[in-house]
């Protein structure tokens, strides 16, 4: 049985082979797979660059973009891209909630509000304004007329001012 083990040859040298799964001895092996990555890089092929239009010539076969610099402008757009898809949105909203959940997140708003409080209420204030001015909000005001005079009713009630002990509406 021995024998037949030591028969078994290299087919490129004639060697003999110590393993028996490979059909080369480890020195042929070594030579063949450098051999085969020579040639195995498939043909020179000329492309279209997706961001400049330049054309580039390639070996890859998915290769898209003629530069690092466009490939990465490549992959900007697609990041912008999916975070304006709605399964991006959600992730984010996700990401957020589960954030102001946090201990972290709390105190840290908290913190930042405190810090910041004219900037954000000046910036709440100019949206508001620009906000008002759309079509959607006027549409939004017609058809909700009688919830907005009960929420200015609730506020008058709430913001009287008192003189001389009686209580008067600010004007």
């Amino acid at each position: 049985m021995k024998d037949k083990k030591l028969s078994k040859r290299c087919s490129l040298c004639g060697g003999i082979k110590i393993e028996k799964r490979w059909r080369m001895c480890e020195k042929c092996r070594r030579i063949g797979k450098l051999n085969k990555r020579k040639h195995r890089k498939t043909p020179i092929r000329e492309l279209n660059c997706v961001i400049c239009g330049r054309k580039a010539k390639t070996t890859h076969y998915n290769k898209k973009t003629c530069s690092k610099k466009c490939s990465k402008k490549l992959e900007q757009q697609k990041v912008r891209r999916w975070h304006k898809s709605e399964r991006g949105r959600e992730y984010i909203r996700n990401k957020m909630r589960e954030y102001r959940v946090s201990e972290k997140g709390r105190k840290q708003s908290k913190e930042y509000y405190k810090k910041n409080r004219e900037k954000i209420n000046t910036y709440w204030r100019n949206y508001m304004k620009t906000y008002r001015k759309t079509k959607k909000y006027k549409e939004y005001r017609e058809k909700n007329k009688e919830k907005f005079r009960e929420y200015q009713r609730r506020w008058r009630e709430k913001n009287k001012l008192k003189k001389n002990g009686k209580k008067e509406k600010r004007t």
